[in-house]
C-alpha cells in the first residue's frame, strides 16, 4: 500500500509538470504540442472545419441579341468578405482552482461501474460532485446518471470512446469531443462546459478543438483517489484541489475516505463548475441544506 501511494503520488507530480492554477501564473510556459501523461494509476480504464473562402458567383452571361427594350445592366457580382466572428480561443488547462474558501472538488471519471450505493451516499450526503463521463459508457445505462444529475452531480465531457487523443487527427479529436457532447446535451438536458482527456492526454490540437467546441477548460487534477489509497500534491488535501476518482468497485469506499479527509482537514467539498467562469451555465441554482 505505502509503495503504490508513493508512487501515484510521485506521477501525479509529474503530471502536474507545464500545468495551470487557474487564478495564477503556470510556473512555466509549455512548448506547443506537449503531451502531459498522469500515471497509470489515475488514468481511466478502458466535421472537419471548412477551410478556404467561397469561390465567387459567375457574372451572368449576356442575352444573344437583346432587343433594346430588353437590355438592362447587370447586376453587379457579390462581393465575399472574410467572416470578422472572432476565432474560439483554445480552451484553458486546470489543474487547481486558486481559492480563498475552504473547498475542494471531487470528480469522478468514465461509467462503466454504476455502482446503486453510491448514488444513496450522494443523496445522503449531498456530494456536489462532476462526473465527466464517456458516452459508450453513459449511454448502457442513462438513467443512472440521470438519477446521479438528480442528486446535484454535474455531467460533463469525456469523449465517446476514451481514446488516446494524441493520437488522433483534428477531425477525430473534433469528432471525439464535440459529439460526446452533444450526445449528453441531448440525453441529460445540459451541454457540457468542462472536458477531461482521455488518460489526461492531451496537445494543442485538443485545446484548440476543446474551444471551438465551446469548452472553455480542460480540467486535469492534482491529487488521486483509488483502491483505498490518496495521493495528492503537497501530501494532503488543500484548498482549490481537484481530486480524481473512477467509477470503479472502490468508488463507494473511495467517496466515504475522501469525504473524511476533507473534514480532518476543514473543507468541504464544492461543486467545481461554481468556481469557474462560466462553466455553470444550464445548471439548477445550488440547493442550501
Amino acid at each position: 500500500m505505502r509503495g503504490m501511494r508513493a508512487r501515484a503520488l510521485g506521477a501525479v507530480a509529474g503530471a502536474l509538470g507545464g500545468g495551470l492554477l487557474l487564478g495564477a501564473l503556470p510556473a512555466a510556459t509549455a512548448s506547443t504540442q506537449t503531451t502531459r501523461v498522469p500515471s497509470a494509476a489515475s488514468a481511466s480504464l478502458p466535421i472537419p472545419l471548412p477551410t478556404g473562402s467561397p469561390s465567387p458567383s459567375p457574372s451572368p452571361a449576356p442575352s444573344p441579341s437583346p432587343s433594346r427594350s430588353a437590355v438592362r445592366s447587370p447586376s453587379p457580382s457579390p462581393t465575399h468578405r472574410p467572416s470578422t466572428a472572432p476565432k474560439p480561443r483554445p480552451a484553458t488547462v486546470v489543474y487547481r482552482v486558486k481559492t480563498t474558501a475552504p473547498v475542494y472538488f471531487i470528480t469522478v471519471d468514465d461509467g462503466y461501474i454504476r455502482d446503486p450505493r453510491v448514488l444513496d451516499l450522494v443523496r445522503r450526503e449531498h456530494i456536489p460532485l462532476t462526473a465527466f463521463l464517456i458516452r459508450d459508457a453513459a449511454r448502457e445505462d442513462p438513467g443512472f446518471f440521470r438519477q446521479l444529475r438528480n442528486a446535484g452531480a454535474a455531467l460533463e465531457d469525456h469523449t465517446l470512446s476514451h481514446p488516446d487523443l494524441t493520437k488522433k487527427t483534428p477531425a477525430q479529436q473534433h469528432a471525439q469531443i464535440c459529439n460526446d457532447a452533444i450526445y449528453e446535451d441531448r440525453t441529460f438536458g445540459r451541454r457540457p462546459t468542462l472536458f477531461r482527456p482521455p488518460y489526461g492526454r492531451y496537445d494543442d490540437t485538443t485545446l484548440k478543438v476543446a474551444g471551438s467546441c465551446g469548452f472553455r477548460y480542460v480540467v486535469m487534477w492534482d491529487a488521486v483517489e483509488q483502491d483505498g489509497s490518496f495521493a495528492a500534491i503537497g501530501g494532503s488535501l488543500q484548498p482549490g484541489m481537484i481530486v480524481i476518482l473512477h467509477f470503479t468497485p472502490s468508488l463507494y469506499g473511495d467517496l466515504q475516505q475522501v469525504l473524511a479527509l476533507g473534514r480532518a482537514a476543514g473543507l468541504r467539498p464544492a461543486l467545481l463548475e461554481r468556481y469557474l467562469p462560466g462553466a455553470a451555465a444550464g445548471l439548477p441554482k445550488p440547493n442550501k441544506h
